[in-house]
């Protein structure tokens, strides 16, 4: 991808959350979509 926005579903753990580093170590805009009920802590 090249300067893209990618929306990630699922990106709080496992390959969502990898792909979604991958892409915005890229250098892409990653807006992300996760939900971790009874959990405080920051996504990344």
């Amino acid at each position: 991808m090249s300067q893209k926005v990618a929306i990630i579903t699922g990106s709080a753990t496992g390959i969502g959350k990898r792909t979604a580093l991958a892409l915005a170590q890229d250098g892409n805009h990653v807006v992300i979509n996760y939900r971790i009920y009874g959990r405080e802590n920051p996504l990344f």
